[in-house]
C-alpha cells in the first residue's frame, strides 16, 4: 500500500489528534477521505481513526452557489445541489469502487514537514455501493492527476500550484509510507520520458513509450502501437493507484509468449491463481529464482531512456507461486502500475512535460 499521512485539528485539543493514511493516486484528481459521522452501511471499516467533520474547528463546506466555479468541472461526476448549496460528487474508479459525498475544506497538517495548510477535499459519506470496496489500510485517496482542464482544480498539485511533483514509492511489502513533495525534487532524474497531453483524458500522465524488451528480445510491434488514435484512445499512462501494469490483450499475448520462452528451468503451473495467467512454482528447497528482466524505452532505444524492471518488479509472490505481474485486458490503453514502480523515485515536471524514473531511489 502506498500511503501519505495527514492529521486534522480537533475542537477539543490544541494539537493534531487524528492521523490517517491516504492512497497516492496519479490516475485521479480528487482528494477525499471518509468523513464522519457515517450512516449505517455507508462507510467501510478503516484501520485509522475516522475523521469527524463535526469535531473540527476549521472544517468548512464549499458553498457552490456562492462560489459556483468551484463545482464546475468537465467531469459529470460533480454537480451543484441548489437545495443544499453543496458541491456533490459521485466518483467511480476503474475497479468499480465508488465514493460519494460533498466538497469541503479544512486545515491539514502533513506529518512529513508539519506544515498546516487548508486543503479542499471530498468529505466522503458513501463508499459501499460499488462492486469493489476500498482497503481498510487507507482512509481515502490523494488524487494527484494533472487536472489541466478542470476549472475547480481539486487535485493536490493543482491546489498547491505545483508544476513539479516528486515521490518515492516504497517496496510493495515494506509497510512504509511514501515521500511526496511539490515544487522541488531531490531525485537525480536519471531516466526521463515525455509527458503527452491527451485531451480526452486530461488528468492522466501519458508517456511516450517506444519499445519493450524482455531480456534482449524485443516484443515486436510497430512503435505506432503506443501512439494515440484519432479519438485519443490508446497510449500508456502512469497510475500509482493501479496495482499492476495492464497491456491491451493483443500486445500482452506477444509479451507473455516471449516472457515464458525466456524463463529457464522453472516449472510453470497449469492452474494459475488470481488475475494472473503465467505463474511458476517456488523452488522446493528454497533457492532463489531468477526471472527475465523487462526493459521499457521511452522515445528511443538507449540507456538514458530505459526503465529497467527486474525480479520484484516483474513477478509477484502470490499464494505460494511466482506470477508475472503484468496483466492483459480488453482496452486500447495501457497502464504502468504501482507494482512496477515500487522503490522508484518519480519526478513529474509539467512545465517541461517530463516524467523521470530513478530506480532504487527510495529503499
Amino acid at each position: 500500500m502506498v500511503q501519505m499521512q495527514i492529521s486534522q485539528r480537533n475542537k477539543m485539543h490544541k494539537e493534531p489528534n487524528d492521523q490517517n493514511y491516504l492512497l497516492i493516486d496519479t490516475g485521479s484528481d480528487l482528494v477525499w477521505w471518509q468523513c464522519g459521522p457515517c450512516e449505517a452501511n455507508k462507510c467501510y471499516k478503516q484501520n485509522q481513526p475516522l475523521y469527524d467533520s463535526t469535531t473540527s474547528k476549521t472544517f468548512r463546506k464549499v458553498d457552490c452557489y456562492r462560489r459556483g466555479s468551484d463545482c464546475m468541472t468537465i467531469d459529470p461526476a460533480f454537480h451543484c445541489d441548489l437545495g443544499s448549496f453543496e458541491c456533490i460528487y459521485d466518483v467511480e474508479y476503474q475497479d468499480r469502487s465508488i465514493t460519494k459525498g460533498f466538497i469541503a475544506d479544512d486545515v491539514i497538517t502533513f506529518v512529513l514537514d508539519q506544515r498546516p495548510i487548508r486543503v479542499t477535499f471530498g468529505c466522503s459519506k458513501n463508499q459501499l455501493t460499488g462492486e469493489k470496496n476500498f482497503s481498510a489500510s487507507a482512509s481515502g485517496i490523494v488524487g494527484l492527476g494533472h487536472d489541466a482542464f478542470s476549472v475547480a482544480g481539486y487535485s493536490l498539485p493543482s491546489q498547491f500550484g505545483a508544476n513539479l511533483m516528486s515521490m518515492c514509492l516504497p517496496s510493495f511489502y515494506s509497510g512504509k509510507g511514501s515521500i511526496l513533495s511539490f515544487h522541488i525534487s531531490k531525485l537525480p532524474r536519471a531516466t526521463s520520458a515525455k509527458l503527452l497531453p491527451n485531451y480526452r483524458y486530461p488528468s492522466f500522465y501519458f508517456v511516450n513509450l517506444y519499445k519493450v524488451f524482455i531480456n534482449d528480445r524485443e516484443v515486436q510491434v510497430n512503435p505506432s502501437w503506443w501512439n494515440f488514435k484519432q479519438d485519443m484512445m490508446g497510449g500508456i499512462f502512469v497510475d500509482t493507484g493501479t496495482t499492476f501494469t495492464y497491456f491491451p490483450h493483443d500486445f500482452y499475448v506477444i509479451f507473455r509468449y516471449i516472457f515464458r520462452a525466456e524463463v529457464r528451468d522453472i516449472p510453470m503451473v497449469e492452474n494459475p491463481v488470481g488475475p494472473f495467467d503465467t505463474c511458476y512454482k517456488e523452488d522446493p528447497i528454497g533457492r532463489d529464482l531468477y526471472f527475465p528482466a523487462v526493459k521499457l524505452y521511452f522515445g528511443s532505444v538507449n540507456s538514458s531512456t530505459m526503465l529497467f524492471l527486474a525480479q520484484k518488479r516483474v513477478v509477484v509472490n502470490y499464494r505460494g507461486l511466482y506470477c508475472l505481474a503484468f496483466i492483459g485486458w480488453n482496452r486500447d490503453q495501457s497502464v504502468l502500475g504501482m507494482y512496477q514502480l515500487q522503490g522508484v523515485g518519480l519526478t513529474f515536471d509539467t512545465s517541461e512535460n517530463t516524467l523521470s524514473f530513478d530506480i532504487d531511489a527510495c529503499d
